[in-house]
């Protein structure tokens, strides 16, 4: 009969008690290595692109100021181009989250408008803009309506999320009274969700302040089309003077946005207005109509300063269909077979975000512990980290990825370094919020004991801030999937290159089929990002 040691004993328990991270962490590393291979992470070829891009970077200065005058029209459109986008994405993103509401709508209803809900999702704006501009031709209004279709998949998934979470007596309450489906909507639905539409449509516009830029670039025109064009004619210093007006108006969107959701929804009054029971029915027609009619009055503002006649819904968009229903399709599955160019472009979309998301979202985490209050080493050293984190976040992805095509050339690599910078200013802050918002009894109780800082973080925040953590590097994974593909259109390499190339050389009929893959492809990543989110955050133990 064998003697067990103490020493086995012990290295029994570790093994046990870090079986699965260590498990986890060897899959990572092997993944990571795989990546880093298929994209052709190699950072000697980094170090010796960094000249280049700092060599760009010091054509960039000084801004050619004069210039200023002729950004304000493009930066002007910009915004109209986001707000429009944005009221008329809130109200189609109504509408499907209406009918993806499974408390009041059909089944097949519900499963019908979550379908395109999930579908359009997984399109990103830069996909959904190539088909617009081959149909509609270039301008704002294909940018317009590339954004309002974007809304739909991030919207109505809330809307119709908020609609399912609402009181149901009220709504069972109404009913009995002998209320239609209408009546019930009116009064029983809509006041309950004003919060979350006020909320989400700003936060939304926020985002398509961002994406009309990227837009731009593709044919929406705006300052993003005077971005890209004047680094296409390596005008470097005007290019400078559009890159401030953006990182302008990013920033102010964004502190406007942020004042008004705290404006709004720390006071009463919003949610006065959605209890029905406060203002008779009457009186709540007469402001719903008001604020229909101001709404209208400045889309019809807005349209007249774009020069767009709101008629062309009605008078364009056969150039749509004839191009979907006769040059789109049926889609041309043969090109898989054809083209073993394709299978490389889709793993190396997926390696672009797997790289991107875990060395970014590292980075991100270091950037956050020193940007966290609870964490930081010094006051001053948390506020560099934050404006540097900030910075990050209004700076346009467009920016990045060109000045790392001109370092690095075209190609996956550009794409992935892009990705990882982008990581850093999008996650480090949700990062510190997770880190910051612990249980600060847990902290002190452990800095009672004479513990040291280090300790702290490692005994008392960590295990607390842990789950939120990884189900934000998921969702990270989630976004950078996206970014992936639409970074690939301007040079990023991937799946997103290969369907950029098949529109410009007309071959629509293969880019359906790049289109359908693309759907599959986000689709299965959100999926599995979804999933271990819901795990991880439903359960304690990491």
């Amino acid at each position: 009969m064998h003697t067990i040691t103490q020493t086995q004993l012990l290295n029994s328990s570790f093994l046990q008690r870090f079986k699965r991270p260590l498990l986890i962490a060897i899959v990572l590393t092997i993944v990571l290595v795989a990546s880093g291979v298929v994209v052709g992470f190699n950072i000697s070829d980094l170090f010796k692109g960094i000249p280049k891009g700092l060599e760009v970077i010091g054509f960039m200065i000084p801004p050619q100021w004069n210039a200023f005058g002729e950004m304000l029209k493009p930066a002007l459109d910009t915004i109209v181009m986001a707000f429009l986008g944005t009221i008329i994405g809130t109200v189609l993103s109504l509408f499907f989250g209406l009918a993806g509401a499974a408390n009041i709508s059909p089944k097949w209803l519900r499963n019908t408008s979550r379908f395109i809900i999930a579908t359009e999702r997984a399109l990103p704006e830069t996909v959904i803009i190539l088909i617009l501009v081959a149909g509609l031709g270039l301008g704002p209004f294909p940018g317009i309506m590339a954004l309002s279709l974007g809304c739909i998949g991030m919207l109505g998934k809330l809307f119709a999320d908020a609609i399912e979470e609402i009181d149901q007596k009220t709504l069972d309450a109404i009913q009995s009274t002998g209320a239609n489906k209408f009546q019930i909507i009116r009064f029983g639905v809509l006041p309950q969700i004003v919060p979350a539409i006020i909320a989400n449509t700003i936060f939304r516009f926020e985002i398509n302040i961002r994406m009309s830029v990227i837009l731009g670039a593709v044919g929406a025109g705006g300052i993003g089309y005077e971005l890209y064009h004047s680094y296409g004619l390596l005008e470097y210093q005007r290019a400078t003077t559009a890159l401030i007006c953006i990182l302008a108006l990013v920033f102010i969107t964004e502190r406007i946005s942020t004042y008004m959701r705290k404006k709004i929804l720390d006071e009463n009054e919003v949610m006065k207005r959605a209890d029905a029971k406060i203002i008779a029915p009457s009186k709540k027609f007469k402001i719903s109509m008001y604020w229909i009619i101001s709404i209208l009055l400045i889309v019809t503002i807005l349209f007249w300063i774009l020069q767009i006649n709101p008629m062309v819904f009605f008078t364009d968009f056969h150039y749509m269909t004839s191009l979907i229903f006769n040059d789109m399709l049926p889609p041309d599955f043969e090109i898989l077979w054809r083209n073993t160019n394709i299978y490389k472009s889709i793993f190396e979309t997926l390696a672009m975000a797997f790289l991107g998301t875990i060395i970014g979202g590292s980075l991100a985490l270091f950037f956050a512990f020193l940007a966290a209050r609870n964490t930081t080493p010094h006051k001053w050293v948390s506020a560099l980290s934050r404006f540097f984190m900030a910075f990050e976040r209004v700076t346009p992805s467009l920016i990045i990825i060109l000045i790392f095509i001109i370092a690095l050339g075209i190609g996956s690599f550009a794409g992935t370094c892009a990705l990882i910078v982008g990581t850093i200013g999008t996650f480090g802050k949700l990062f510190a919020d997770s880190i910051e918002h612990v249980d600060r009894l847990t902290v002190d109780a452990i800095y009672s004991t004479g513990a040291s800082k280090l300790q702290a973080i490692r005994f008392g925040i960590l295990p607390q801030a842990m789950p939120s953590i990884i189900a934000t590097w998921f969702y990270a994974l989630d976004v950078n999937i996206r970014m992936a593909i639409g970074l690939g259109i301007f040079g990023g390499g991937g799946i997103g290159f290969e369907l950029y190339m098949a529109m410009k050389v007309l071959r629509y009929k293969e880019a359906l089929a790049l289109i359908f893959f693309t759907i599959i492809l986000v689709s299965s990543i959100e999926k599995i990002s979804d999933y271990f989110r819901r795990r991880i955050l439903h359960n304690d133990k990491i």
